[in-house]
């Protein structure tokens, strides 16, 4: 696909298929030369090229996909998937009791509350994996918001943790994980909910390094953590006493 390979499909701002362009490196899968069948499939985060929407897109293709030309020759045909994907016609997104209905929030700043529905959307439209994406990206956006660069490591017993970095003894980290006990030591979040968005990050980090799908239930779970995190940072205040 390159670095801006087009490929045209549904957008869901747009409502219709549009040109779309890759906005990051893919990742790409094939088979072995033991494999009955030769095929190849790539991942692209990729956006609209009419409104600039995100999507991620699923391209695939073997060696039985193919047309007969008029010149009798094979035409290899390439498919492509992307999601959030064009909804049945006639359908309703919170119809059903399994779906999930995004929560209103008043405080959250309006690019994390973007990200925040979306994840819902893809949620309610089964794509677990990129829920998980998304949640992780979420907890990222949030730790940026609030300003924390990093933090302390810990162990689950709340003790400082002391790990080896190319060979050097830390008990700080500017990764995930740090910025993580950096919202708890900059009393964003409880210690219980440090150690549960660790546990989150853990389904994020799968999901992006091993494209590993989650179960429902795990990312249903994952959805009402960020919520509640999501309440404590930023609507909390609006209660009066």
């Amino acid at each position: 696909m390159g670095d801006k390979k087009h490929a045209k499909v549904y957008c869901k701002s747009c409502q219709g298929e549009r040109n779309h362009e890759s906005i990051a490196e893919p990742y790409e899968r094939r088979s072995t030369h033991g494999d009955d069948i030769q095929w190849r499939e790539s991942y692209y985060i990729a956006k609209c090229m009419g409104c600039e929407t995100v999507a991620f897109i699923k391209q695939y293709g073997d060696e039985d996909m193919w047309e007969e030309n008029e010149f009798g020759e094979r035409d290899y045909i390439t498919e492509y998937t992307v999601y959030p994907e064009k909804p049945e016609s006639g359908s309703s997104l919170y119809g059903s009791l399994n779906l999930l209905s995004p929560k209103e929030f008043e405080e959250i700043p309006d690019d994390l509350l973007e990200l925040y529905d979306q994840i819902i959307q893809v949620y309610n439209l089964k794509f677990h994996l990129l829920a998980s994406f998304g949640l992780r990206t979420l907890i990222e956006a949030i730790c940026k918001e609030v300003g924390v660069l990093g933090g302390t490591l810990f162990d689950k017993e709340n003790k400082v943790a002391k790990v080896k970095n190319d060979g050097i003894t830390v008990c700080s980290s500017n990764s995930l994980e740090g910025k993580i006990y950096g919202l708890y030591e900059g009393e964003y979040i409880l210690w219980k909910h440090a150690l549960i968005l660790q546990k989150v990050r853990d389904v994020g980090n799968t999901a992006a390094h091993e494209i590993k799908t989650p179960s429902r239930k795990t990312v249903k779970d994952s959805i009402s953590i960020v919520e509640k995190v999501l309440e404590d940072i930023y609507d909390l205040d609006k209660y009066k006493i």
